[in-house]
């Protein structure tokens, strides 16, 4: 049943009483910090695997307290044990998708995403032209998730109220929007989303350099499956490797596995071979690939099954290699960090927009690798005397060879504010986790 209200007066409204919202998972109980990181330096084994259990339990939450109690640990076995907790949370973290428990009947659409962000922490901004007929301004809805992932119940909320959403960059806000685009072919795994956007075919017929025993031999087709993958606002993508097919058939049960051994075997047997490690190459919550199954039947219709193993680079943390200070003084100034070198240039105020010319180059020559280049566009990070972050507004690349780019930043203030001045400026390095991700996608239309 619907009824009508305005978009305005939803929006406005507070999280209002009567949400049936089930408990989600009872938080550990309060530790004394302090106590168990001092016992993992204990002469007793069992005390340090005790405290070490208690820390792991506590969670994502605990490891800002663990960063800095390892910086400055200096007992050898705290060390070691702290340096694997973190590492342990951390790959929990960027592994394993945060979950909703909600149970609601009839609500109205703002209850749900408030509760969606006290569960999760996610915040939602909406761009809603307030159609008085859309379901999103009328609707109330009812749900019953139980552990169920944030990317999987938002689109099913987003279903239920005709509206689309994503993942902004870089902050990691979702914006929901009015849009009539529908993905029916979608598989979730962790904290990411695998989107089927397109399917399409590719067929040749060889009329040279022909077989003398087989001279008609059928010609394989490929049919190619366009991906997106997006992941979760904690989880924002550095890359995205090729995926390879571990089962895929059609519903004449024939394999579509390129190198498929034998009728009946349809797992390559170079399935560990095609696993690849990418290389970090653009910061984003969402990006696209591909993947080429041979069609082996041509009266088949669709791809009745396919498993897809997708390997990702997901970005744990941003550490400023090179801090360059009073940069709108220190033309020609020279930093060095761990990886790269950094030359400030020319900088200079316009409005309410600071400009910075500065050149980057790599302390390793490696003139067979460009990639590197395509990252330095998004680790600038800018401040000014107070302290305070300048939103990046462009950057420009004006100059590149195979170990330097020179590149032109901007960044920006909002009218009325006084002008930006770059006081500090960091060129941070990115540390990435390596994820393997398996998704199922089922009943897929063939062309």
């Amino acid at each position: 049943m619907l009824r009508s209200r305005s978009l305005s007066s939803l929006l406005a409204a507070g999280v209002l009483a009567g949400v049936a919202a089930a408990q989600p998972p009872a938080a550990p109980p309060p530790v004394d910090f302090a106590a168990l990181v001092a016992q993992l330096a204990a002469d007793d084994f069992q005390a340090r695997e005790r405290a070490g259990a208690l820390l792991l339990k506590a969670g994502e939450a605990a490891i800002p307290d663990l960063k800095a109690a390892l910086a400055k640990a200096g007992e050898p076995e705290a060390t070691r044990r702290l340096a694997v907790l973190v590492e342990r949370l951390e790959s929990a973290r960027l592994g394993e998708p945060r979950r909703v428990t909600l149970k609601v009947e009839r609500k109205p659409a703002k209850e749900v995403f408030a509760e969606l962000t006290r569960q999760t922490g996610y915040k939602f901004t909406f761009t809603l032209n307030g159609n008085a007929n859309s379901a999103f301004d009328k609707g109330l809805v009812t749900f019953d998730w139980r552990g169920t992932p944030f990317l999987q119940a938002l689109d099913e909320l987003c279903d239920a109220l005709q509206v689309n959403s994503n993942v902004q960059d870089p902050g990691g806000e979702v914006n929901v929007f009015e849009g009539d685009q529908v993905n029916p072919h979608v598989a979730y795994a962790g904290p990411f989303r695998l989107v089927v956007t397109n399917v399409n075919s590719n067929r040749n017929v060889q009329v040279g350099g022909l077989s003398r025993r087989n001279p008609l031999a059928r010609q394989p087709d490929y049919v190619n499956l366009i991906f997106m993958v997006h992941g979760e606002p904690k989880a924002c993508l550095c890359a995205i490797g090729q995926p390879t097919a571990l089962r895929a058939t059609d519903e004449l049960k024939n394999s579509l596995v390129l190198g498929a051994p034998a009728a009946g075997d349809d797992t390559p047997p170079n399935a560990d071979a095609n696993a690849e490690v990418p290389v970090p190459n653009f910061r984003s919550h969402s990006g696209s690939t591909s993947l080429t199954l041979n069609r082996a039947a041509r009266q088949a219709e669709f791809v009745k099954e396919c498993r897809v193993r997708v390997s990702v680079a997901v970005l744990a943390e941003t550490r400023p290699e090179i801090v360059a200070l009073d940069v709108a003084k220190g033309l020609g100034r020279k930093y060095t960090g761990r990886t790269h070198l950094l030359q400030v240039g020319a900088a200079g105020v316009q409005g309410n927009t600071a400009t910075l010319d500065v050149t980057v180059s790599r302390k390793h020559a490696d003139t067979d690798d460009y990639s590197w280049m395509s990252t330095m566009q998004q680790r600038f990070e800018a401040f000014d005397a107070e302290g305070k972050p300048l939103p990046a507004a462009s950057v420009n690349q004006t100059n590149n060879g195979p170990n330097a780019v020179t590149l032109s930043l901007s960044f920006t203030r909002a009218t009325g504010q006084k002008p930006p001045v770059i006081a500090k400026l960091h060129l941070v390095e990115w540390v990435v986790q390596h994820k393997t991700v398996e998704f199922t996608l089922k009943d897929i239309p063939l062309p």
